[in-house]
């Protein structure tokens, strides 16, 4: 409105906080762009300081003491200890968790003359109990969440009493958020913040709570709570506000304006006594680690993730003045320099003091793969690197055995140097309601394949051939020595059912459904393994089932997915990435490898030999389009004679497979004849191809990000897969350095201790990863599985 606009046009002279105060405002109640852009172009020209005396504004009188828009509730004023006064001095201060709060509080226990007022017991400084902090609106020595102690008319008498000075000191919600993490979660291991009942990564902590929301007004963890819905703020102006970032200039001006300076800001803190207030940090017993989480954004946060956080804190970021794209701007070299990796996961992991011997049978020539090549790729940080050479050396990460569902990438280890030694025994669960023989027997009729004879490939696509593994692990588990047939003997309980065999004979047009359909055999599944007398012994805990394609709801549908979701029964799967298991928390996530295609399983089991590979360097796949990260394989390529890259889409078949068929042969005869093989990330960081190049005796490059691969690697307790695999780093990082990429691969191609990984990684098939012949796979499970129950075990 012209009137309005016209005095500061026109240059008229105007307080600096009521300036800034009339914008902010005029943005909020006119939400108009033509607002924002004049107070843009207005606040780029001012030059504001807090050393000038500030200005009271006019305080809004409270209505209340019952909730309304105006008021809220108790809550939202008083969650814990925040709303602190000091009536003898007329101070009002707000210390908002994670925004200084303690430092602020051993402040004015000082000046209420408390004698505990530098104690390091958290106690005696956060509990509003103990702490003899006076809290606005609380009854003395009572807790803020004791209904008949609070009183809301003394908030709003002591909020609009006129006479005293009011002041927040507020943070930016990126640092706040992440300090909440390390701090209260990760450092005293407090992870029922985080949502959780055990520990798990920052990113997971983030999906947390957009599932569990942060803006209810009653969010028990004030730590991770909207500084908006604390002391008021929603609903009234303090006289300052000052900022975190700027903790010391703004917390000494705020005492000056308090008159508090002079006695109690400018000297008496720090370790000798001398330093003034904020000077340096004061040392509590509930703060267990030192870390910035300033310094630390970069390493934890993604641009997603802080997209995420955005949404679940926009009233704080747009109240309060942050925004997210400073940090984009700060971190975008530092991500494009890491190559997109989160290093979070490097600050937690803890490598043994002293090495595992190599092993005896690990040649020179082996050994010196590490040194002129993989430590050399252009996109895998330094660290991570050094995590793979400690491997490759024969060091494993010990005590990190990975059991939870979500845990921290920093918490599963590329090896963790378990063994076979000592087995459990298990109880194959598949009669009455687990007994799926009918459906599977109809559908794989149908699909004109033989139980026991591994030519799937020929009469399945490969999407749903290489998840058939289930089949394949049935029979594998039937003939293991270390099956029990007496359910009370068990160490494990193993559900014998082929959920995806069963949901594809439900998609047959009733044709392998004559009595009754997938969910209907799922409801009698669940309801029989509730009703086991070892399940309502161990809740599940000693439970594992399996199924390793991606569509999970459609597979296990919802009601059996509520069941899985109370992190008890171990789960296998291919990738614990899924998108769709994003819907779906807690649940407990053990990796299965692929089913390889039969071609090469087969060629896996010939005696071994010299072998002539004529090409350099393969790849066969989908690109859906130039955008596709995948689309710069044939740059990255273009260096190494005699490569074969090809990209084809088996969508482009017709769904009988009987097309592709000759084109998957055609791709296991280029396995064959290759030295490496490409295997970049797809949908989820796993592929077949992995193990497709194990099984055919061609060294597997892979590009995906290294801590996404790692946690999806299959029996890392006993397979060391720096000894088979070369980590080549995520596919953004090899477009943008697709010229060194290129130049790393033509050095790599010509090394001859690739011969030597070669052999290992088709031996290590035979032992551990082939689905139709031998113990070797179900071995490798069951040690990973024993070792979860072990760790069960010591936990209680």
């Amino acid at each position: 409105d012209q009137p309005v606009w016209a005095p500061l046009a026109n240059g008229m002279k105007l307080p600096s906080i009521w300036l800034v105060t009339f914008i902010v405002e005029t943005i909020f109640a006119t939400r108009s762009v033509s607002a924002l852009t004049v107070a843009s172009n207005l606040a780029s020209n001012l030059t504001l300081s807090l050393d000038i005396e500030l200005e009271r504004r006019p305080i809004k009188q409270l209505r209340g003491p019952n909730y309304d828009e105006d008021v809220g509730l108790f809550s939202q004023w008083q969650a814990w200890s925040e709303l602190i006064a000091v009536p003898e001095r007329s101070f009002v201060f707000c210390a908002l968790p994670k925004s200084g709060c303690t430092a602020w509080k051993q402040m004015l226990l000082r000046v209420l003359g408390n004698q505990h007022w530098n104690t390091t017991d958290s106690r005696l400084i956060h509990d509003p109990v103990q702490s003899g902090l006076p809290l606005v609106g609380v009854k003395a020595g009572s807790s803020p969440r004791d209904s008949s102690a609070q009183n809301m008319s003394a908030i709003l008498e002591t909020m609009n009493d006129r006479s005293s000075f009011k002041a927040v000191i507020v943070r930016d919600p990126v640092t706040r958020f992440l300090s909440s993490y390390l701090d209260r979660c990760r450092d005293n291991g407090e992870w029922r913040r985080c949502l959780s009942d055990k520990a798990i990564s920052f990113e997971q902590t983030v999906t947390n709570f957009e599932h569990n929301g942060v803006r209810e007004q009653d969010l028990s963890d004030v730590h991770f709570k909207l500084q908006s819905n604390m002391c008021g703020l929603r609903f009234f102006t303090y006289d300052v506000v000052g900022h975190m970032e700027n903790f010391e200039e703004d917390s000494r001006r705020i005492l000056m304006q308090a008159g508090l300076w002079d006695s109690f800001g400018s000297s008496g803190w720090g370790a000798d006594g001398s330093a003034p207030f904020a000077a340096e940090q004061q040392e509590t017993s509930n703060h267990q680690g030192a870390h910035s989480s300033h310094d630390a954004v970069c390493d934890y946060y993604t641009p997603t993730l802080l997209d995420r956080v955005y949404k679940l804190y926009k009233t704080d970021f747009i109240r309060f003045g942050y925004n997210i794209r400073v940090w984009k701007d700060k971190c975008q070299p530092v991500w494009e320099s890491r190559n997109g990796f989160t290093l979070s996961a490097l600050s937690l992991i803890q490598v043994g003091a002293s090495s595992k011997k190599a092993s005896a049978s690990r040649t020179e020539l082996c050994s010196s793969l590490t040194a002129s090549t993989v430590l050399k790729s252009p996109c895998i940080h330094s660290a991570q690197s050094q995590q793979i050479s400690l491997a490759q050396m024969g060091s494993s990460v010990e005590s990190t055995l990975e059991v939870e569902s979500d845990i921290s990438s920093a918490d599963s280890p590329l090896w963790s140097g378990g063994s076979e030694a000592d087995l459990p025994t298990f109880f194959l669960h598949e009669s009455g309601a687990f007994n799926f023989n009918k459906s599977v027997k109809c559908y794989l009729k149908l699909m004109g394949v033989q139980h026991g004879v591994d030519d799937w490939d020929m009469h399945m696509l490969p999407n749903i051939s290489e998840h058939m593994s289930e089949i394949w692990l049935l029979d594998r588990l039937r003939q293991h020595p270390k099956r029990t047939m007496s359910a009370p003997d068990a160490k494990l309980h193993i559900i014998g059912v082929p959920f995806l065999t069963s949901r594809l004979a439900s998609w047959q047009d009733g044709k392998c459904d004559d009595d009754e359909n997938h969910w209907t055999r799922m409801a009698k599944v669940k309801k029989a393994i509730k009703n086991l007398p070892a399940f309502k012994r161990s809740k599940g805990r000693d439970f594992f089932l399996f199924a390793t394609h991606y569509n999970v709801e459609h597979i296990y549908t919802r009601p059996f997915l509520e069941l899985l979701q109370q992190g008890n029964i171990m789960v296998g799967t291919a990738d614990r990435l899924y998108h769709t298991w994003a819907q779906w928390p807690g649940i407990r996530k053990v990796i299965l490898p692929y089913k390889a295609h039969f071609a090469l399983e087969n060629q896996a089991w010939r005696p071994t030999g010299h072998q002539e590979r004529n090409i350099s360097l393969m790849f066969h796949g989908g690109v859906d389009d130039e955008h596709d990260p995948r689309a710069v394989i044939p740059s990255i390529a273009s260096g190494l004679p005699n490569s074969d890259i090809q990209f084809l889409r088996f969508q482009d078949f017709k769904t009988n497979s009987s097309d592709f068929a000759a084109v998957g042969v055609k791709t296991a005869n280029s396995f064959l004849r290759s030295r490496l093989c490409l295997v970049p990330a797809g949908d989820s960081p796993t592929t077949r191809r992995l193990f497709d190049s194990l099984a055919a005796g061609c060294v597997p490059v892979l590009l995906v990000d290294y801590n996404r691969i790692k946690r999806n690697l299959p029996f890392t307790y006993t397979i060391n897969w720096a000894d088979v695999a070369i980590f080549g780093g995520c596919l953004d990082c090899t477009r943008r350095r697709s010229l060194a990429v290129s130049q790393w691969l033509q050095n790599l191609v010509s090394d001859r201790s690739l011969e030597c990984m070669r052999q290992r990684g088709q031996e290590l098939f035979r032992n551990k990863l082939s689905y139709t012949r031998g113990d070797g796979l179900v071995s490798a499970l069951l040690a990973q599985l024993g070792g979860m129950l072990r760790l069960d075990a010591l936990k209680q």
